[in-house]
């Protein structure tokens, strides 16, 4: 069990780590995941685009912090003794969900689910979407009655006892939210700048360097993830990075393969690029496209087939343009190289379309 102290400014906070730790503390050793909390995010976002897309009313958007969400949770007394510590001579005892241990998370989702469901039945079936991630509110609102909506919403979890950190306020037409982007004039949602150029100026670095501490990059690997929600297209340029990393020692400092150097130039050009890092939503009576053709490949053994077929003007698969081939190791050495080819399945499949 570690505690320590955070200074930041004039604040001080304790942090404790409660989890279990490798030096043989015992600390929480039979801890059980009871359940999963889900977050809204760039999905929802889309989804009230859907809802709001066919309407010609005003359409706006607010959000607001909660402040210090996980001191709102009261302890049980009998819990008091598992969260407290010695300060020097001070004996400082947590009444309150405290920093740095996850359950106070836990415990203020059940907390905030109330208090987001009391605002949604008092509005009822008005034009007010509400969504909440961790301790962060955003309220979206369309017609004629958006200040009333937003306005009753956020006085009345004031009346119930939120703590609002007003400064973190703001909205618009167009703003920001835990990283994502909206654009209600012209539908669209996405990255938002700032964490798009963060990633960029990332890639960039380490490019010009040539190298990268194993350490550092699993972690910005989350920050890709996280960013994978709203740009779904570089998910399959993750999976190659995922994969050197874990063959690699944390701690070394190595220079980068070329495949990695490709995949870090391409992420940096969709992140400095709006069209990439922001997308739209498909307009009203336009059908979404099925896709010019199919194809796939299996690779069984030493046996590798692929074949596909081209999706005719028609609709109907006899009408179509089809093709089918066999590799063996004197065509496709390349498709053999990690030993059997079902451990080269990515490659094959790429090289099929």
């Amino acid at each position: 069990m570690e505690t320590a102290v955070q200074r930041k400014k004039t604040k001080e906070r304790s942090l404790r780590r409660g989890t279990q730790g490798n030096d043989g503390d015992n600390v929480n050793p039979t801890k059980k995941v009871r359940d999963k909390m889900r977050s809204p995010g760039i999905a929802e976002k889309r989804r009230i685009k859907g809802f709001i897309k066919g309407g010609r009313s005003v359409r706006f958007g607010l959000k607001g912090d909660v402040q210090s969400a996980h001191r709102l949770v009261l302890v049980d007394r009998k819990d008091w003794g598992s969260q407290s510590f010695m300060a020097g001579d001070t004996l400082m005892v947590n009444k309150a969900g405290t920093q740095g241990i996850g359950s106070a998370a836990y415990w203020w989702a059940g907390e905030v689910g109330g208090l987001a469901r009391a605002v949604l039945y008092l509005t009822e079936k008005q034009s007010l979407w509400q969504l909440v991630f961790a301790d962060d509110f955003d309220w979206t609102a369309e017609g004629p009655f958006i200040p009333d909506l937003i306005i009753l919403s956020t006085a009345f979890l004031t009346v119930l006892g939120v703590p609002w950190s007003w400064k973190k306020f703001g909205g618009g037409i167009e703003y920001e939210w835990i990283g994502l982007w909206t654009d209600w004039a012209r539908f669209s949602t996405g990255l938002s700048l700032k964490r798009g150029t963060w990633i960029a100026d990332y890639c960039r670095k380490r490019l010009d360097e040539n190298g990268v501490l194993i350490k550092e990059l699993t972690e910005v690997l989350g920050r890709f993830v996280f960013a994978a929600q709203a740009i779904e297209h570089i998910k399959p340029l993750l999976g190659p990075l995922y994969a050197w990393v874990a063959i690699m020692p944390p701690g070394a400092y190595v220079p980068l393969p070329g495949a990695v150097r490709i995949l870090l130039r391409f992420l940096e050009f969709i992140f400095r690029s709006d069209d990439w890092r922001i997308s739209g939503v498909v307009a009203e009576g336009v059908a979404c496209r099925r896709g010019n053709f199919r194809a796939d490949a299996r690779a069984k053994g030493d046996i590798i087939e692929g074949g596909g077929w081209q999706i005719p003007d028609s609709g109907d698969p006899a009408d179509s343009r089809w093709v089918s081939f066999t590799l063996n190791r004197d065509s496709a050495p390349w498709a053999y190289a990690a030993g059997e080819p079902f451990r080269s399945i990515a490659a094959i499949e790429l090289y099929t379309t």
